[in-house]
């Protein structure tokens, strides 16, 4: 797995652009993020084939309160292709060292592969946490 960056998770959202070519998957790693958000809010994700154009969100995970942090990872499999799937888990996880289960799985489509990722809130902002996106 080859790092290729990492966003402190601060502002309405998080962008990975110029995502280059040359993996076969991309692993999207997030520690610690939380939200400012005085309701219950979930984390989405957004696909570009040109970090312009994106697609409607999807929830990756359920609805939390601000004071509440996720950690977990989603993998996007054969991004650089017309459509694929994405498999992970992304929770808040009590406890170090713990576990807790909630499927981030989705299928997409996004013809010309994936060269952006974009993260946001259902509500609010980014307030702390990382998000790191990987390459394998």
């Amino acid at each position: 797995m080859t790092l290729i960056s990492i966003l402190p998770a601060i502002g309405a959202s998080l962008t990975f652009a110029n995502i280059p070519d040359t993996y076969d998957d991309l692993v999207l790693n997030v520690a610690g993020v939380s939200h400012d958000a005085a309701v219950s809010a979930q984390l989405r994700i957004e696909l570009s084939p040109d970090g312009t154009t994106f697609g409607a969100p999807v929830a990756v995970t359920p609805g939390y309160a601000a004071s509440i942090a996720q950690y977990g990872a989603v993998t996007l499999a054969g991004y650089n292709g017309d459509c694929g799937a994405a498999a992970g888990s992304i929770n808040n996880v009590p406890g170090d060292p713990g576990v807790k289960q909630y499927s981030s799985n989705f299928a997409w489509r996004c013809t010309g592969g994936i060269s952006a990722i974009r993260l946001s809130w259902s509500v609010g902002e980014f307030d702390a946490g990382m998000v790191s996106l990987s390459g394998v």
